[in-house]
């Protein structure tokens, strides 16, 4: 049979359980009726993700304008280390 410390420890691990389930089971609740967290345009992270996305557009607009030149690659500027 179980003891006392034994049903006590079976209710402190599932109030455990409980307290870190619960909040993981809202999110999931929420993301599958399609509640997702929405980041605002004034957060820090948001306007450097832009700008990153911004260089790597211009990047990617380069290298279609030197593809298509058909320039071959001596007459390409020298490749450079991405800082």
């Amino acid at each position: 049979m179980f003891t006392v410390i034994d049903l006590g420890g079976l209710a402190v691990v599932g109030y455990v359980i409980g307290r870190v389930l619960t909040p993981i089971a809202g999110a999931l609740g929420r993301r599958m009726e399609g509640q997702a967290v929405i980041a605002s345009d004034s957060d820090p992270v948001v306007q450097e993700l832009r700008g990153e996305l911004d260089q790597l557009q211009e990047r990617v607009d380069f290298l279609e304008r030197a593809i298509a030149s058909g320039k071959s690659s001596a007459e390409l500027p020298p490749m450079r280390t991405p800082v």
